[in-house]
């Protein structure tokens, strides 16, 4: 429709235009609440809604679109639509409703949220205007972060898994774009209160890495929040640094299984036995199955291999080093961690 209009003729413009819009105030009257995105995608489904209502130009159907749509589907994403429309209606026309957006955020849209606000806040609109629809949206959204971790449901299976060191750098760059340190100091010590729910090494140091080239390139002075970030990341990688892996010295291995059949206690008795790498388990076909699951579950230092000659065939486990490599790999990436953290330090602290 919006496609028959652009082409009708002058004289008949403004009756097909008035058609495409009642047709989408129809449209967005009904539109469904979807309180969970899509488990099966990655991305957010591209909105095919707003860029004909950005072409439409009426402001009514922009905030109904907001209130009606963005507001209660999580699958959607306006993307750089959003900057345009407001640069094109003005900043603070579309205030009110992307403050109920924000004032919304769940589980499913933390993560489009603070793209959303990132989006407008590097958007380089009219300075003063700008600020002030950037300024209160950001507001809202850490008030909505602190409030997502303290209601989030972990239990639910239709919930989305976000991914927390996106959000982070996200709201880092959104909040030092619209120079809003008091609240940047403020996620900072959200972030280091909550580190269990922000880990070290799968949260803050992605998050970390993500935000390097952009902070290079975009912080004109030092500010204190990053600072004590990067301080309190320097010192539990220091710490984790000296923990250096100690080589085994002899085959005795991990041996805390979640079974105590008689199988798995004949194989703890084997882990813990310092002087024996190879044991052998002549049992039958689903014992053996048994054996080789518990092996996997609790990752032991155990390579296993079905001998099939004799009634039942004997399963050999032997014994390998793959603890020790693993821990020479995670001290590897602490180091490099480390070495990362001292280079934020002496560029942007």
């Amino acid at each position: 429709m919006v496609g028959e209009w652009k082409r009708t003729k002058q004289s008949g413009r403004a009756a097909a235009k008035g058609q495409c819009m009642a047709f989408a105030a129809k449209i967005l009257s009904r539109w469904p609440e979807r309180p969970y995105a899509d488990l099966h995608r990655t991305e957010a489904r591209s909105d095919d809604m707003l860029p004909l209502l950005a072409e439409l130009y009426e402001a009514s159907l922009v905030r109904t679109y907001l209130r009606k749509v963005l507001a209660t589907d999580a699958t959607q994403d306006p993307g750089q639509e959003l900057c345009g429309l407001c640069e094109r209606h003005g900043w603070l026309t579309f205030r009110e409703e992307l403050m109920h957006v924000i004032a919304t955020t769940s589980n499913e849209t933390v993560v489009r949220n603070a793209r959303l606000i990132e989006q407008l806040s590097l958007f380089r609109g009219e300075t003063r205007k700008h600020h002030a629809l950037c300024g209160p949206l950001a507001v809202q959204m850490m008030l909505a972060v602190e409030r997502w971790e303290k209601e989030r449901i972990d239990t639910d299976w239709r919930a989305t898994k976000v991914d927390r060191s996106e959000l982070l750098s996200r709201l880092v760059r959104a909040l030092n774009a619209c120079g809003e340190v008091d609240l940047l100091e403020r996620l900072v010590r959200h972030i280091l209160e909550h580190s269990k729910a922000y880990p070290l090494k799968s949260v803050q140091m992605p998050a970390l890495t993500a935000l390097h080239p952009w902070l290079v390139h975009n912080l004109k002075e030092p500010t204190t929040p990053l600072t004590q970030w990067a301080g309190a990341c320097l010192e539990k990688l220091e710490s984790r640094a000296q923990r250096v892996p100690v080589k085994p010295v002899d085959w005795r291995r991990p041996s805390v299984l979640s079974c105590e059949c008689t199988d798995c206690s004949e194989l703890a008795d084997f882990l813990k036995e310092p002087g024996e790498r190879v044991h052998r388990f002549s049992v039958r076909k689903e014992r053996r199955r048994h054996l080789h699951e518990m092996v996997d579950r609790h990752k032991c230092d155990v390579d296993h291999v079905t001998e099939r000659r004799g009634r039942p065939y004997t399963l050999i486990c032997k014994k390998n080093t793959a603890s020790y490599l693993r821990s020479i790999g995670s001290h590897q990436k602490v180091l490099d961690h480390l070495s990362e953290v001292r280079s934020m330090q002496k560029q942007f602290c």
